[in-house]
């Protein structure tokens, strides 16, 4: 009975001088908001973490005109909209110009669901080693998984994989992209070839580039939304010839004067390569109108609005968006009583679209 009572106290004085003390609640200011959501112990903590509605939405349209020349692809991840911190999801929004190429690239942690809501979009994708043409035969090639994807069709990248997307139509094209990752990453695949030393990169060619080709590719690399492809930006620079000549012909028939009917409207077509493709046509003719109603001109539904210069030798520039989707006028300064006539001299009245 001793020895018991003696076992007794001694777990008793064990137990009473192991008792953890209360784990006291810790405030981290000098962290992010998103790591102090991972660090918190229940859901119900993160949320209470979020006390404004506010954080529970993200606008994809505030992060735009941050990417390359082609459009912008803009990402909400665990850092840009922290509400999504455990839900092992993210998502992307990209926003490809007439011709925009996304070039190739990889997502190292998720694989990507691509579903495309306006125009057409052209995507290719490279597996991984030992996925070829014909199933088993190295000779065949690697298989390149190729679609070209329309409003409200769906393709899948997956993790790891070389993939790429290019806008094949001459009016924007928009795609919506999940991931299963918070945090899926992205890498360009020929920025980052390059960013290797320059012995690497020569022998990954087998000696094909020498050192000063190297250097040359490093400036030449574009960011992750380039302008692509040769053969898309002529063909929609002839579209854009197309819609000239018909706005040409409706200037002459709705606003020349009766005593300059007999005159045709000249314009020269030329398309310059850098920086941008650019079409510009000159008017070489007085264009009258009814009214001095400044420089807006109907075009079928659309008004065209000018932008007269002092000296009238530039013209309006539009962005990318609205590339091949309106058609802009600069007028001259000479203008002479009703009607209203702008009398272009050399290089006065010019139509640009970039």
């Amino acid at each position: 009975m001793q020895l018991t009572s003696l076992l007794a106290a001694t777990i008793l004085s064990l137990t009473t001088t192991t008792i953890a003390t209360p784990i006291t609640q810790r405030d981290y200011p000098d962290i992010s908001l998103s790591a102090k959501l991972a660090l918190a112990d229940t859901s119900a903590d993160r949320i209470a973490l979020l006390p404004d509605d506010s954080s529970f939405l993200f606008n994809f349209d505030v992060n735009r005109g941050k990417g390359g020349l082609g459009g912008d692809i803009t990402l909400a991840n665990r850092k840009t909209f922290p509400a999504l911190v455990g839900t092992q999801s993210s998502m992307a929004v990209g926003f490809l110009g007439p011709c925009g190429f996304n070039t190739p690239h990889v997502h190292l942690r998720g694989t990507e669901l691509q579903v495309v809501t306006q125009g057409t979009i052209h995507t290719e994708m490279i597996v991984e080693n030992g996925v070829f043409t014909t199933a088993g035969d190295a000779k065949s090639g690697r298989r390149l998984i190729k679609n070209d994807l329309s409003a409200n069709q769906m393709t899948v990248f997956y993790q790891g994989s070389v993939h790429t997307q290019f806008n094949t139509g001459c009016n924007p094209a928009t795609f919506v992209a999940s991931f299963n990752s918070e945090d899926p990453g992205t890498g360009q695949v020929a920025e980052e070839l390059f960013a290797l030393s320059e012995d690497v990169v020569i022998a990954a060619f087998g000696q094909a580039v020498d050192g000063a080709q190297v250097d040359d590719f490093k400036g030449k690399i574009p960011a992750s939304i380039a302008k692509g492809v040769e053969q898309c930006l002529m063909d929609c620079l002839a579209s854009v010839r197309e819609i000239v000549i018909t706005y040409v012909a409706a200037v002459r028939r709705k606003f020349m004067h009766d005593r300059h009917r007999d005159r045709d409207l000249e314009f020269w077509f030329s398309v310059k390569r850098p920086p941008r493709p650019t079409i510009a046509i000159s008017l070489t003719s007085s264009v009258c109108k009814a009214t001095a109603v400044g420089n807006s001109l109907p075009l079928g539904e659309m008004i065209i609005i000018g932008n007269s210069l002092p000296l009238g030798e530039m013209a309006t520039e539009l962005t990318e968006s609205e590339w091949l989707s309106s058609v802009w006028s600069s007028a001259p300064v000479a203008t002479s009583p009703e009607p209203h006539c702008v009398i272009p001299r050399a290089r006065d009245n010019l139509l640009a679209i970039k």
